[in-house]
């Protein structure tokens, strides 16, 4: 095996919930080299299962979706026991920051712009829903974290679904039970935010969502955060799109209300009938619109507020703290095999999680210097270890004494006193026969 790195990190990105995000270079023979973006789990979290099977399932899901609208995850890789993914790098910033710097800058996404990202989001979902395992049956796909977060956009205009951790599918590892509650609560679907089954009309309601915050320019469901909100969302309490915003095509308030339906009867019931409703109600209202239109309205976005896309951002951390990540395979050998499917871990969750009043969800950021993030994990992982070492050190060492105390011979005298006397044994009795014979 070739002891040359396969990657190189560049930089860190940000911190996620549960994982770190890096800018990387991935590494091949002749010279090649590609960048990319690695996803690798806190160290703190190294020894929990249920986040590496989250992760191992974000990467079983993912590397079966091939598709122009879904950020494609490359590879799933194993350093020092944490596990990493490997995903595609889209040049550019997620939709949740493209909006806050809208909204910073004054300048609203135009509508036809709007509904082409939506268009796109549809299109991904539409794949992904209708997606079939090898036995040619439907994987049963739910994203289940349909945000402006997860949706990411290049500097070129492509429009792309990410993060598919959450996302329910057939032959998961980790299962979640029917009173689970996980996602963005923001843009939850009510069954979601209920704790019922979802199927991929729960996605749409999402989407349409999406859609309103995008075109009417506020979230439906307010700012207000915690219960409130989550009241909200499960009894569907929203403002009408025409009256929160009025003056837009009557199509678009008709595809809002219907996505965003109360129950999944009343909604598309596919993406591919909602793809079809937004494309006309875009063409009645605007006129096509598309990639082209959205890479200009971004020029003019950064032009006004300089924010780069990702690969031209400043670092977080000073270059000297870079590292790498796995092995190049050497010819004729084989990689390792993936990691073996452990039995289900059924995650349950007695209430709902608490949620941050916002109207759009932020740009994920650090919650504290990645120097100091990086400095507390090796400390961590130290006394994890110490603590182990010590407690194997002191069972070891009372196994040895009990051993010692069994094969030591037991001494009756101390030195220096007298021997104890020795008990005399009882006289042997004589058979009753016996005494009657020395009387007679």
């Amino acid at each position: 095996m070739s002891s040359s790195p396969r990657y190189t990190v560049l930089r860190k990105v940000t911190d996620g919930g549960t994982a770190e995000i890096f800018l990387a270079k991935q590494h091949g023979a002749a010279g090649f080299e590609k960048t990319v973006v690695i996803k690798r789990i806190f160290t703190t979290l190294l020894f929990d299962l249920h986040f590496r099977h989250l992760l191992v399932d974000e990467a079983r899901v993912a590397m079966s979706l091939n598709h122009g609208n879904i950020v494609q995850v490359l590879d799933l890789g194993e350093d020092q026991g944490r596990y990493f993914l490997v995903i595609e790098l889209v040049d550019g910033w997620s939709l949740g920051r493209i909006l806050e710097r809208a909204r910073a800058a004054h300048m609203q996404m135009p509508p036809a712009v709007a509904l082409h990202v939506i268009v796109e989001v549809c299109r991904a979902l539409a794949y992904a829903h209708a997606k079939k395992g090898a036995d040619g049956k439907p994987l049963g796909i739910v994203h289940c974290d349909v945000n402006p977060r997860n949706v990411l956009i290049s500097e070129q205009g492509e429009v792309k679904l990410f993060d598919f951790g959450l996302a329910r599918v057939r032959g998961k590892i980790v299962k979640t039970d029917g009173n689970s509650i996980q996602g963005s609560v923001d843009f939850m679907s009510p069954e979601q935010a209920s704790g019922g089954e979802l199927d991929a009309r729960s996605d749409l309601f999402s989407v349409g969502t999406m859609m309103y915050a995008m075109l009417i320019g506020r979230h439906p469901f307010g700012a207000a955060g915690g219960d409130t909100l989550l009241t909200r969302v499960k009894s569907d309490d929203f403002e009408p799109p025409e009256t929160a915003r009025s003056g837009l095509h009557p199509e678009i308030y008709r595809v809002i209300r219907r996505a965003m339906g109360k129950t999944p009867a009343g909604r598309y019931q596919t993406a591919q009938e909602m793809l079809a409703d937004v494309e006309r109600a875009a063409r009645l209202a605007f006129g096509p619109a598309g990639r082209t239109e959205l890479e200009r309205w971004l020029q003019g976005l950064s032009a006004q507020d300089g924010v780069p896309p990702l690969t031209r951002q400043a670092p977080t951390e000073p270059t000297g703290n870079l590292f790498t990540l796995g092995r190049l395979i050497g010819p004729g050998q084989e990689p390792p095999p993936p990691p073996a499917a452990s039995p289900p871990v059924i995650v349950r969750s007695s209430r709902p999680p608490a949620v941050e009043p916002s109207v759009l969800p932020p740009a994920l950021a650090p919650v504290d210097p990645p120097s100091r993030r990086r400095w507390v994990d090796r400390v961590g992982l130290v006394l994890v270890l110490l603590l182990v070492f010590v407690a194997l050190e002191a069972r070891l060492m009372h196994r040895r004494s009990q051993s010692a105390e069994l094969r030591a011979p037991r001494r009756l005298d101390s030195p220096g006193q007298p021997a104890a006397p020795r008990a005399t044994p009882p006289a042997e009795s004589t058979p009753p026969a016996t005494r009657a014979a020395s009387h007679g």
